[in-house]
């Protein structure tokens, strides 16, 4: 695998019937994705219904895409605890996951500054086993993170891109 993503990553998104994981419902729509000329898959986006499935809900998605598909895995595993992000990333990875999309980090607002994405990136990426992908999306966390912010945080081995999504805010 190379760290350089290139290609239609389309967000899936996650169906539900009866307030549980409808897997044969996530299961058709990967099969007439499969059909189409795509690089890979991003779950647990704005778009994957992230924020309604458990921790052992996004893993089984993952491992359910995986066993389905040879394309490359995005998953969002970021969470506003170090430790949980690390954990989740690295379970996802062993789960099937190819890259992390780690949102930035939101409940404490007032603090959430460049030194604080620096810790927290650097952390999570010096102790992941995939690659990271920076996920800027004020419009739901109400935090930005500053341009000199990903420019120093760019230079870190394992953060290999960003998901800039200020334009919807």
């Amino acid at each position: 695998m190379t760290d350089t993503l290139k290609g239609i990553y389309p967000p899936l998104t996650t169906p539900f019937i009866d307030d549980e994981v409808s897997f044969d419902k996530f299961l058709e729509n990967l099969i007439k994705y499969e059909m189409k000329i795509l690089s890979g898959y991003v779950l647990f986006g704005s778009n994957g219904e992230n924020v309604f499935l458990t921790r052992e809900e996004k893993l089984q998605v993952i491992k359910t895409i995986r066993k389905h598909t040879n394309r490359i895995i995005i998953a969002g595993t970021g969470l506003d605890s170090i430790k949980e992000t690390i954990s989740l990333t690295n379970d996802a990875a062993e789960a099937g996951a190819d890259y992390a999309l780690i949102i930035t980090p939101s409940f404490f607002k007032s603090e959430m500054k460049h030194h604080t994405f620096l810790n927290y990136y650097t952390k999570v990426a010096e102790s992941v086993m995939i690659p990271v992908i920076i996920y800027n999306v004020p419009k739901f966390t109400n935090v930005n993170i500053e341009p000199e912010t990903i420019i120093k945080l760019a230079e870190h081995p394992n953060i290999i891109g960003l998901k800039d999504s200020t334009l919807l805010s």
